[in-house]
């Protein structure tokens, strides 16, 4: 059976997973959780959220909202017409607070797995843990 990513994004699945890879090898900001996701089921934007240590030096962002850049396609990441890639950045405290008050984008991520419209790319023991509380 294909999982979330692979039957969400066929044709992007292998560069979804590659990224967030990529991404594992930050030294400076080592990563605890990777998860693909899709607010809604007819969505077909990709999202990819990551929590990393330090990221913005451990800061809360005071405005409520987690860090989210999109990009569009490109040769190495080559996207539909209108689709757009999120990537969704934050810390481990910074995430505690954003499910626990219920973020704007955490509420999404929340929906994603509720909806089991997500798969979980990578996760050490803290992540796992963050993942635990998110689900809650």
């Amino acid at each position: 059976m294909a999982s979330f990513t692979e039957s969400k994004y066929p044709q992007l699945a292998e560069q979804i997973k590659e990224l967030a890879k990529r991404h594992m090898k930050f030294k400076d900001e080592p990563m605890l959780l990777a998860m693909a996701f899709s607010p809604r089921r007819r969505d077909k934007d990709i999202h990819l959220f990551e929590v990393l240590e330090n990221f913005g030096f451990g800061d809360i962002n005071p405005h409520k909202e987690l860090f989210e850049i999109t990009f569009g396609s490109s040769d190495d990441f080559p996207l539909e017409k209108g689709q757009v890639f999120h990537l969704v950045l934050t810390n481990p405290g910074e995430c505690r607070v954003a499910f626990k008050d219920n973020w704007k984008l955490a509420r999404a991520i929340k929906k994603a797995i509720k909806n089991n419209q997500y798969e979980v790319l990578h996760s050490d023991r803290a992540g796992q843990r963050l993942l635990r509380t998110i689900k809650q």
